[in-house]
């Protein structure tokens, strides 16, 4: 069954500009898609209710969405992006049509948006814990990342001129350390290492001697793991379709990839383009504290 959603005026329909995703099969799911950005004053009528519409608002066959002062975009199930302008209405409805293509995106992003928003607007969430070691790791900081973009960073010791760092992970047993040398620009893992296996989850430190106090510094463990080489290109491909979408604004835009980043287990990039965004709704916020939680 393929929800569609119907409203009062012409919809904008780009499911042929969206990416098809071929990473896995999309589930089942019972929602019809998710707002994306809201402008001014917006509501859901849902089951009865009446809500505030946010980014990450997701909607459920049978909800109507009133565009009150505002206006409102939408991501829909199949794929389709629609625009709510000012003082409109529409309602979405289940229907027996033709499955419509492109509608891995509105699951994937669907999924990421309905796990964000759970884990962001818990009480328990209070933003990144850099624990207590001097020296706080903070790139890669348990998170998926790119290949090409693995450099390590850290903050808090400005001690011995050639810290170490070390790369452990489990079965197969894997330990590799070097000495950075902190003159030289970003530290990136030399090209004699061992090869590293996209989708490994392995954990580093840093230790070093400090002069002031003459004893050792050590840092606490963060994980990172590869993106995979053909999951690599479909993200960044993925990333450039939104890009290149006309009719959505940069915040939504923005909304959309901030998702889909957390979606593969980008939550470096997520958090980079979060930070990047001007002051967001309460769904951007949720999405935010969620990536920060995931790299705690």
């Amino acid at each position: 069954m393929t929800t569609y959603l119907k409203r009062k005026g012409p919809c904008v329909c780009l499911a042929a500009f969206l990416p098809v995703f071929l990473l896995w099969a999309a589930p089942c799911f019972a929602s019809a898609g998710v707002v994306v950005s809201v402008k001014g004053k917006v509501e859901i009528v849902s089951k009865g209710k009446t809500l505030t519409a946010k980014s990450g608002s997701v909607l459920e066959p049978g909800d109507t969405i009133k565009s009150l002062d505002g206006s409102a975009t939408l991501l829909h199930a199949s794929g389709r992006i629609i625009a709510v302008g000012n003082r409109e209405t529409f309602t979405v409805a289940a229907d027996e049509g033709a499955a419509q293509p492109r509608q891995n995106l509105a699951a994937r992003v669907l999924a990421a948006v309905k796990e964000t928003a759970q884990k962001g607007s818990s009480p328990s969430v209070s933003g990144m814990v850099r624990g207590g070691s001097e020296i706080v790791l903070s790139h890669p900081r348990n998170s998926f990342v790119f290949s090409r973009e693995l450099q390590f960073h850290w903050t808090g010791f400005a001690g011995s001129e050639e810290p170490e760092i070390s790369i452990i992970s489990g079965k197969p047993r894997f330990r590799y350390s070097f000495k950075a040398k902190m003159d030289a620009g970003p530290v990136l893992l030399p090209k004699d290492a061992p090869a590293l296996q996209p989708g490994r989850k392995y954990y580093w430190k840093v230790e070093g001697w400090d002069p002031v106090h003459a004893n050792i510094l050590s840092s606490g463990l963060a994980w990172f793991a590869l993106l995979a080489p053909d999951a690599e290109q479909k993200a960044a491909e993925e990333m450039a379709e939104i890009d290149r979408l006309r009719e959505i604004d940069g915040g939504a835009k923005k909304f959309l990839k901030a998702s889909l980043a957390y979606s593969y287990g980008l939550y470096h990039r997520s958090l980079e383009i979060l930070r990047d965004s001007p002051d967001g709704d309460d769904g951007v916020k949720n999405l935010l504290r969620a990536v920060q939680t995931e790299m705690e």
